[in-house]
């Protein structure tokens, strides 16, 4: 999803969700692209206040494919059902903190890291690249985060994803 402010006339219409782009209106375009063809396969225009979550592609579309999504719009539940259906999400995230099963750094197992939450080992790994399988316990969902510093980043960048590891490095992810 994309922000635009519209006229201000249309904010009955297109009310804004945020008001530091000034005005009243504001819209939303949600646009899915597909790279393999390199063109917009669907785009919508929404009120700001509508959730980017419900503009989504159906689960059971993306078998075989695999969906690039910005940190907007993280919901596990929808990464684990992609991935029943035999689709892949690969997700910027920016708050999740689900407890760390299995602990790779750097390419090497670190059993004794099993266990702690996601944000304590975080902020712990300065320059290593994790490679980390993670649980939802409540929610019965088991996914993979990749996380690592892109070189002069200031903040580390942190990957979800339902792409196996047999087949897609950390670094290739990244």
């Amino acid at each position: 999803g994309t922000y635009f402010r519209v006229h201000d006339a249309l904010a009955d219409l297109f009310p804004r969700r945020f008001g530091h782009w000034g005005g009243v209106a504001g819209v939303e375009l949600h646009a899915t692209m597909s790279l393999r063809c390199d063109q917009l396969s669907s785009l919508d225009i929404t009120a700001d206040t509508v959730s980017e979550r419900s503009r989504l592609p159906q689960p059971e579309s993306l078998r075989g494919k695999l969906l690039l999504a910005d940190r907007g719009y993280l919901d596990v539940a929808y990464v684990n059902q992609v991935a029943a259906y035999g689709g892949h999400v690969l997700q910027r995230v920016q708050q999740a903190n689900p407890i760390v099963e299995v602990v790779r750094i750097n390419g090497r197992r670190i059993p004794v890291l099993d266990g702690v939450e996601l944000v304590a080992l975080l902020s712990a790994a300065r320059d290593a690249v994790l490679d980390l399988d993670v649980s939802w316990p409540r929610k019965q969902i088991r996914l993979r985060i990749v996380s690592f510093s892109p070189p002069g980043a200031e903040t580390r960048t942190t990957l979800i994803t339902s792409l196996p590891r047999s087949q897609f490095s950390a670094a290739q992810l990244g």
